[in-house]
C-alpha cells in the first residue's frame, strides 16, 4: 500500500513539472481520482471542444462525448422509489424525478405524486448554471443532502433516443424530463464567445445543446446523488 502511494505521489509531481499538456493530463488525473467509482465526465472543465454555439443543439453529440472522456456508463437500471427519487441501480446513482423551476421556494423539486410530479411554472427557467450547482449542493431531499448537478455523460445515461426522449418512469410522468426539454448540466466548454455550458435534452431527438453559463432562460435543474 505505503509502495503504491508513493508511485501516485511521484507520478502527480512529475506532472506537475512537465509540460503544459502534462498538466492538463494531471487536471484529468485528479478529476478521474475524485470520481472513479462512478462514471462519468472524466476531463476538467472547461472541455476543448469546437462543436458548441451559442443557444443552439450540438450537432457533433459522438464528438462531445468523446472530448468529455467516453461514455462510461452503463444502461441505467432504474426503480421508482415513490418518493420523487429513482434509483439507478447499474450506475449507482439515486436521481431526483421531479424538476426544480423558478416557482419552488425554497429550491427543491416539485411535489411528486404517484405517478407524476407537479405542475411546473409559465417562466420556469430561472438558473444559470453556477446557481443549478448552488441549488443541488444545497438541496435537503428525500433523506439526503448528497446532491450534486449531473454532468452531461452522467444525465445523456437518462436519454432515449425516441419519444418520449426519457427512459423508464422519467418518460412516464407527467412534469418531468421531456416537459422540461433542456436540464442544466455541470459541463462546459470552450466556446466562440465565452464558455458555452452544455445542456442535457430530452426533445425531438437531440442529445445535447449548448448556451452561454450565465443564461437564465434554458434549463431546468435536476439532480444526482452517488450511492
Amino acid at each position: 500500500m505505503k509502495h503504491s502511494v508513493a508511485v501516485l505521489l511521484f507520478s502527480i509531481v512529475s506532472l506537475v513539472n512537465c509540460s503544459e499538456d502534462s498538466k492538463q493530463d494531471f487536471t484529468a488525473l485528479l478529476l478521474t481520482l475524485g470520481v472513479s467509482s462512478h462514471c462519468g465526465q472524466r476531463v476538467a472543465n472547461p472541455v476543448n471542444f469546437s462543436g458548441a454555439t451559442d443557444t443552439t443543439n450540438v450537432a457533433d453529440e459522438s464528438g462531445l462525448i468523446t472530448a468529455l472522456g467516453g461514455n462510461n456508463c452503463e444502461t441505467p437500471s432504474l426503480t421508482n422509489n415513490g418518493n420523487g427519487t429513482v434509483t439507478d441501480s447499474a450506475n449507482r446513482f439515486m436521481w431526483t424525478l421531479c424538476l426544480i423551476d423558478g416557482s419552488s421556494s425554497p429550491s427543491k423539486p416539485h411535489t411528486y405524486a404517484n405517478p407524476n410530479c407537479g405542475a411546473l411554472a409559465g417562466a420556469d427557467a430561472s438558473y444559470n448554471q453556477a446557481q443549478a450547482e448552488s441549488i443541488c449542493a444545497n438541496l435537503s431531499f428525500a433523506g439526503r443532502t448528497d446532491w450534486i448537478l449531473p454532468d452531461a455523460i452522467q444525465s445523456n445515461t437518462l436519454r432515449s433516443g425516441s419519444s418520449p426522449y426519457a427512459l423508464g418512469v422519467f418518460g412516464t410522468a407527467d412534469n418531468s424530463l421531456p416537459d422540461a426539454q433542456l436540464t442544466w448540466s455541470s459541463s462546459y466548454v470552450t466556446g466562440t464567445i465565452s464558455n458555452l455550458a452544455i445542456f442535457s435534452r430530452y426533445a425531438n431527438g437531440e442529445a445535447f445543446y449548448s448556451g452561454n453559463v450565465n443564461t437564465n432562460s434554458q434549463g431546468l435543474v435536476f439532480c444526482v446523488a452517488k450511492l
